[in-house]
């Protein structure tokens, strides 16, 4: 008998989300990796019906307004687990923001390359495969995008301001910028955003969500690549090994390619966590979100217009790009406002 059937200790299970049978997600990878741990993968739905009922619940656990539609998916993956008994999970929180894997970080390598600070010799093949690769894995709209951003602060200020989420505000109402934390600043360009989104920006929000859902479900969600010795094994490590052959998140590849995980270690595309969200904003022609977001005793209107709100709606339903990210945002504010604050005051 193994050592897990004399402890009585079920078998490694995997759980993935999909949306529907033309929508797998990351089902296809998820396989791969199932497969390679020799262990069952379950495909959770996360379903389209009653999702606005769902995402109720989700905000009275979360205590708070959310910023990412993820919430939806982790949330049926972690019921689907709690029923068929499984109590801890883990995840993979904490990778992106300490080796670099989003295209920010990318595309902060690329510049402090081009202008030469970063130590390495330049060449016009270099810089043209360091794109190209880029373009591979983020797209080039996004590497366009994200190289305004970083080279123009003023103009990424101009862009909140005319079609960001800051661009829906009442007059006299404007959003907190990001905090820059000092002792940061002796770092390299690269390593000083990891170290600010990992512990201020990004990876703290992240973390609640994830601990907050997945308790809901009475399941322990434990994050391997957040335990302090690997941060700071990670964080120690110097940018061109994050980013060396033109690669993100290097290390983690180079580990998953000499452990029979060769196909992921070598893909090239980037997702978060992706959802449907967007056409489910957009379904009856937006007429459900008019409903919860243009109510005239809306709380949320004290801060945002409702005339620019409807013209957001009308985006989103013409398929604007990001305009599901600003409006699913005012949804779960609204959500959270409705059950948490005005539901709080009646008690």
């Amino acid at each position: 008998l193994s050592a897990s059937s004399r402890l009585n200790i079920k078998p490694l299970s995997c759980f993935t989300s999909v949306y529907s049978n033309d929508d797998k997600g990351e089902l296809p990878w998820a396989e791969i990796a199932s497969k390679s741990a020799r262990a069952p993968l379950f495909a959770v739905t996360a379903p389209k019906e009653d999702w606005l009922a769902t995402l109720r619940k989700i905000s009275w656990h979360m205590d708070g307004p959310g910023y990412s539609p993820a919430v939806y998916p982790l949330w049926h993956l972690m019921k689907f687990a709690r029923a068929e008994g499984v109590k801890v999970l883990l995840e993979g929180q904490g990778a992106d923001e300490a080796l670099g894997g989003y295209p920010q970080y990318a595309i902060i390598e690329l510049l402090n390359y081009l202008s030469g600070k970063s130590g390495e010799k330049r060449s016009l093949s270099k810089s043209i495969e360091k794109v190209v690769n880029l373009q591979r894995t983020f797209s080039l709209r996004w590497v366009l995008a994200w190289s305004a951003r970083e080279l123009s602060p003023a103009l990424l200020r101009w862009h909140r301001k005319r079609v960001g989420f800051e661009s829906l505000m009442n007059k006299g109402v404007s959003l907190p910028e990001l905090c820059v934390q000092e002792k940061y600043m002796d770092c390299d360009p690269v390593k000083q955003r990891l170290l600010q989104d990992h512990s201020l920006n990004i990876l703290p929000g992240l973390l609640h969500y994830g601990d907050a859902i997945s308790m809901a479900h009475g399941v322990e969600a434990r994050n391997p690549f957040m335990d302090y010795r690997l941060v700071e094994w990670m964080f120690r490590l110097p940018t061109k090994i994050r980013f060396n052959e033109n690669e993100t998140k290097w290390v983690l590849r180079q580990y998953l390619r000499k452990n029979n995980q060769q196909r992921i270690g070598d893909r090239a595309d980037k997702k978060g966590y992706p959802t449907p969200v967007g056409k489910w904003l957009a379904s009856q022609q937006g007429q459900v979100i008019q409903e919860l977001l243009l109510d005239k005793n809306n709380l949320l209107h004290q801060w945002c217009d409702p005339l620019k709100i409807r013209r957001l709606i009308e985006q989103n339903r013409k398929g604007t790009i990001s305009a599901e990210h600003h409006l699913y945002k005012l949804v779960s504010t609204q959500i959270w406002l409705s059950e948490c604050i005005e539901k709080g005051r009646s008690l």
